[in-house]
């Protein structure tokens, strides 16, 4: 009977609540449901695990701020005992917000298949504080309606730490947070936002936790936002998405007295590392946990100086040798307007340096260089892509003799010599190659090209039989496609070298890591890919969509979201690549080379 009734008082309390409930009923039944959220806190002890469960549309008409102590860990969930309670229209049986609301944790939380679904027009956020408490949201969430994704006031966000004017951080707290995501689209911050008026001894000893595991990531502040109240953080990526380029942000606070960012990636495949390496900006990290080269930790710094007496800052490094079969080979990276400078970084790692990953991984026996540019200054003068009225600056002359100076005492010939641009970088490759003193035997210039002029004759008898791959997405706005459209068709008739990928939805944010994410990339620039055109459409019979499966049928394949992420890619000879898709929506496939958007419902 002890035994029994043991049992029974650790038993998990499940509650039940929606709009139609009413405080008087137990909450026990779907058919006695609660109206309140407060109501459905008091029903579950305070030292025991419960679930809420939201049996019908449930409206959050307030700032949900419990004050009193917990131990147990609370579950709020649409689905239970086998039920979804959401039905068929997910959003009209929704938790519903119809304006900016908080949502203050006692305890440790989880979220599970409910969907958070917002209607304010102005400032449409839920902002989930943790006060130093586990949140997951786990499996089956969804994050609809008006959310804007585009700061903490208009996101579903997750604050690890405390906001003291919502409820106050236990008085036993380790001020360790812990977030762990695995669907639903989140913006997430380390440690507390607030701070003003009580004292938080959070110290380098201080560690949040951040698992990313699924669904999708808009930003995630390594640090607190607005407050010195932060320790170290530990991300470690399992698998979700980042939705744009400078997803993670560390604004200085964290740096020093000992706090350390660390990117822990040992859970992800080789592509994958690639796929988030290519994406994140790792100089915020102190410690990166990789398999992979990191070209920010191990490129030398150096400057070359120009004849004019300007020193122009590069970074440099030389791949491991391999003595059987490779030759000395030498790769020129020029990077685009975002990543100049003069700290010598940013022109690998800023967005458009994602090629740079690729060439220091998979290519033996290379000397990898890559010069930056001043703020203002320019490889060729006009500001689009490359255009026959641009001239070469004084740096594209510079990047030539240190390439040539470079070649001579590594001993590296002209046919192991490549350039690699993107945007204004392969705006340069153009202008190299319209010149009579092109140094490179094979390039790969990544949305540079802009020039509509049909008189095309000379540059195309410049470049004669050079292979190169050319890369441009259909959605670019800073450098539109409708140049390489033109030119593109009397390359190929010309030159049987010449390879072109179009990516439809790309645009000059995400074509550089689908360009480097696409099988052969390296392998292009070393001569052991063959060459031949490819564009869009030129392989969409190969590619079948079922349901949510793609087949495809190509030695190399490869899924992508339109953010440029990669989902998964398979290469290997014969056979029907298979890839079965989590999610419905639009993608990008790639096979041998070209691409095409499809819709997977």
């Amino acid at each position: 009977m002890a035994l029994f009734a043991g049992i029974a008082m650790n038993a998990e309390t499940v509650v039940f609540i929606n709009d139609n409930g009413n405080d008087e009923n137990d909450g026990a039944t779907p058919a006695t449901p609660v109206k309140t959220l407060t109501k459905a806190l008091s029903l579950i002890p305070a030292d025991a695990d419960g679930t809420m469960v939201f049996n019908g549309k449930y409206t959050q008409l307030a700032s949900f701020e419990p004050t009193a102590a917990r131990t147990g860990t609370i579950t709020y969930t649409q689905k239970y005992d086998g039920v979804d309670y959401r039905g068929d229209d997910h959003d009209a049986n929704a938790y519903t917000l119809n304006k900016g609301m908080r949502f203050g944790l006692t305890t440790d939380a989880i979220f599970e298949n409910i969907t958070f679904h917002h209607t304010a027009a102005s400032n449409p956020y839920l902002m989930v504080i943790a006060n130093y408490n586990s949140v997951t949201i786990g499996e089956g969430c969804e994050m609809t309606g008006s959310f804007q994704w585009s700061q903490i006031a208009t996101s579903f966000t997750i604050l690890g730490g405390c906001q003291d004017n919502t409820n106050k951080v236990k008085k036993d707290s380790k001020y360790n947070p812990n977030i762990t995501i695995k669907s639903g689209y989140v913006y997430l911050v380390a440690f507390n936002r607030g701070g003003k008026g009580d004292s938080f001894p959070v110290t380098k000893d201080n560690t949040a936790t951040i698992n990313l595991e699924g669904g999708k990531l808009q930003a995630l502040y390594l640090c607190s936002v607005g407050s010195e109240a932060s320790g170290s953080t530990t991300v470690n990526l399992k698998g979700t998405e980042l939705v744009k380029y400078g997803t993670m942000h560390n604004d200085g606070r964290v740096f020093g007295d000992g706090k350390t960012m660390t990117l822990n990636l040992e859970s992800l495949d080789r592509q994958e590392q690639y796929a988030a390496l290519e994406y994140i900006d790792v100089r915020m990290f102190e410690e990166v946990k990789t398999e992979l080269v990191v070209p920010a930790r191990v490129f030398e710094s150096d400057s070359y100086t120009l004849s004019d007496g300007t020193e122009m800052p590069y970074r440099v490094y030389m791949t491991p040798t391999d003595y059987t079969t490779e030759p000395k080979r030498l790769v020129l990276f020029l990077h685009g307007l975002g990543s100049r400078g003069n700290d010598n970084s940013q022109q690998l790692s800023g967005i458009g340096a994602a090629p740079i990953y690729p060439i220091a991984n998979e290519i033996s026996n290379a000397i990898i260089i890559a010069p930056q540019i001043p703020s203002g200054e320019r490889w060729v003068t006009l500001t689009g892509g490359y255009s026959f009225e641009s001239e070469q600056t004084k740096w594209i002359a510079g990047a030539q003799e240190l390439t040539k100076k470079l070649a001579t005492e590594n001993g590296v010939d002209h046919e192991n010599m490549y350039a690699v641009g993107s945007s204004n970088g392969a705006a340069a490759i153009w202008a190299m190659l319209n010149s009579d003193n092109n140094l490179f035997a094979r390039v790969i210039p990544i949305s540079g090209y802009g020039e509509e002029n049909p008189d095309t004759d000379a540059l195309i008898a410049r470049i004669g039989q050079t292979p190169m791959w050319v890369f441009h997405g259909t959605a670019d706005a800073t450098v539109t496609v409708n140049g390489m459209q033109a030119l593109a068709p009397k390359l190929a008739a010309a030159n049987k070298n010449f390879k072109y990928t179009e990516v439809e939805g790309a645009d000059h944010a995400t074509i550089w890591r689908i360009a480097a994410m696409t099988p052969g990339f390296t392998e292009f620039l070393t001569g052991t890919l063959s060459s031949g055109v490819s564009s869009v459409g030129v392989n969409e019979t190969a590619v079948k969509v079922n349901g949510r499966t793609i087949c495809v049928e190509a030695e190399n394949a490869g899924v992508y979201s339109l953010s440029g992420m990669t989902v998964e890619s398979k290469a290997y000879k014969g056979g029907i690549k298979v890839f079965e898709l989590p999610t419905a929506g639009a993608y990008i496939v790639t096979a041998d080379g070209s691409a095409i958007k499809v819709l997977v419902k």
